[in-house]
């Protein structure tokens, strides 16, 4: 079983682009709803995307040298990110603001999108081989 970073890279930047312009348009419409600084969304996407791309990267990495333990290797490396994921949003957290549930919120509902897309595209080249 091989993953093809190619196109999974072409599937996350489609992914966040959308996203973000639905984002975007969101922010536009309601800002005094969100009342986020669109920094924090710029940081939001460029971590995830790299989060995403080094966590395919060592999945594909481990695919091939533990193929028959895939399944075990995806829950352990996705451990490992909702982790680092946790980490990223600590600064944001505990000086407990009213912004911290927008950016909370935020935040998830990114990860949850580009980590469904992920688990699609994981699945349909598992299924493929």
């Amino acid at each position: 079983m091989t993953l093809n970073l190619r196109k999974y890279s072409s599937n996350l930047l489609v992914t966040i682009f959308i996203t973000a312009g639905i984002h975007y348009l969101l922010f536009r419409a309601a800002p005094n709803l969100i009342g986020l600084d669109p920094k924090y969304l710029i940081e939001t996407y460029v971590f995830l995307a790299i989060l995403n791309i080094v966590h395919f990267i060592g999945l594909r990495w481990l695919f091939i040298k533990w193929a028959k333990y895939a399944g075990l290797l995806f829950t352990a490396i996705s451990m490992v990110k909702m982790g680092i994921s946790l980490l990223f949003l600590l600064p944001y957290i505990f000086p407990s603001t009213d912004k911290s549930v927008f950016i909370v919120i935020n935040f998830m509902s990114v990860y949850l999108i580009l980590l469904t897309v992920e688990v699609l595209f994981i699945v349909k080249s598992v299924n493929k081989t």
